[in-house]
């Protein structure tokens, strides 16, 4: 859990849009770890985040929320079970960077993500989505950012990147998918989900459903019309598998790989463009 330079150039994103970051918590005692290629911060005078966070991005305050107090957490709570009623909608950002992968109740700490921040405040995530296997229980996909902060379940202004954490990597922001397309990310680098969303309303229960699931559901039932796409699909997916295994065309994605970092298959290319 911690702050390097992708982490840092986030949190200045988000100072864009926040403005000062008033009431802060944080899902664990968020580090400041060496930062050999950037200079902008002084690693050495500032071993955690919380004074950064008062004197550069205008916190009110800084509290930390962890299931012991070894690294020195304000609150021992765990975060895999709900959190007590005293702490509801307590802050004005709540910031995981690099938590949730590591419970095992990954859903319930979602929700206690939503239930620490006021409405009208924002949580940022920072986690593994490809690549850091061993690292966590989990690797997180952009779709189930995207899922659980829709506008159906109460959020806003919901912007979620793929950030290849590998020297000089690029940035892409996801956008958010038309009903049924998946969003399909194969990187050759360590790869992270960034998320930031602000909360509008607090839903009672969290709909939260992959859309080409959703898509089928909603069809009404035309079972075949989808035998018959299911068809189709594995006869393209017998293909492609063929031409993907083709020596040209992986000496081409590997060219592909050195040039980018990344690589994205979409049916829709408009879902994912670089950020810069």
């Amino acid at each position: 859990m911690g702050v390097k330079q992708n982490e840092y150039r986030f949190l200045k994103i988000m100072r864009e849009s926040l403005g000062n970051f008033g009431d802060v918590l944080t899902l664990g005692k968020q580090q400041i770890y060496t930062l050999e290629r950037n200079e902008e911060i002084d690693a050495t005078s500032k071993r955690f985040l919380d004074e950064l966070l008062v004197e550069e991005f205008g916190a009110a305050s800084v509290n930390s929320i962890d299931y012991s107090k070894y690294e020195g957490a304000d609150i021992i709570q765990n975060l895999a079970e709900e959190v007590s009623t005293d702490l509801d909608s307590k802050f004005d950002l709540v910031i995981d960077f690099g938590t949730i992968e590591h419970i095992f109740n990954v859903e319930q700490a979602f929700k206690n993500c939503i239930k620490l921040v006021k409405k009208g405040g924002w949580i940022v995530h920072a986690n593994p989505s490809n690549n850091s296997n061993g690292h966590g229980f989990y690797q997180l996909s952009p779709e189930l950012f995207l899922s659980i902060y829709s506008e159906a379940n109460g959020f806003s202004k919901t912007k979620v990147f793929i950030v290849d954490m590998s020297r000089n990597g690029k940035w892409y922001e996801v956008r958010n998918n038309q009903l049924g397309d998946r969003i399909n990310l194969i990187s050759r680098n360590e790869t992270y989900v960034f998320c930031m969303t602000q909360v509008i309303d607090k839903p009672m229960k969290l709909n939260v459903f992959q859309s080409d699931y959703q898509k089928h559901w909603n069809g009404g039932g035309n079972l075949s019309l989808t035998r018959e796409t299911n068809k189709k699909s594995r006869i393209v997916w017998k293909v492609k598998r063929y031409l993907l295994r083709a020596p040209i065309l992986m000496a081409l994605r590997e060219n592909y790989f050195k040039r980018h970092g990344i690589i994205h298959s979409v049916p829709d290319a408009s879902s994912i463009k670089e950020f810069r």
